[in-house]
């Protein structure tokens, strides 16, 4: 019987694609409130980005989203933030 053995770019796929597995099944246990990201933490964190996508008008899900309709540049931020999240947590399972 022939050795099955992984090679290194197949070992860190399965451990990233592992990753996000346990980061999707730890995300999806929590209620939205329960994710929610502080505009404290956003701001020095994310502060870069909060200026970028403060201004972007975004029409998701029947309507649009905006820094006046998601709670100011640093709700946007989420937003954008979460919409990238499951993006790329697709992505990396699909890649």
């Amino acid at each position: 019987m022939q050795k099955f053995t992984f090679t290194t770019k197949e070992k860190i796929f399965l451990i990233l694609s592992l990753l996000v597995l346990i980061m999707l099944f730890a995300s999806s246990s929590m209620t939205y409130h329960q994710q929610e990201m502080r505009p404290g933490f956003i701001h020095r964190y994310l502060g870069w980005l909060e200026n970028i996508v403060g201004n972007f008008n975004i029409y998701y899900g029947g309507r649009w989203h905006d820094a006046a309709t998601d709670g100011g540049q640093a709700g946007m931020t989420q937003f954008v933030v979460r919409k990238l999240a499951h993006f790329s947590s697709y992505f990396a399972l699909v890649g």
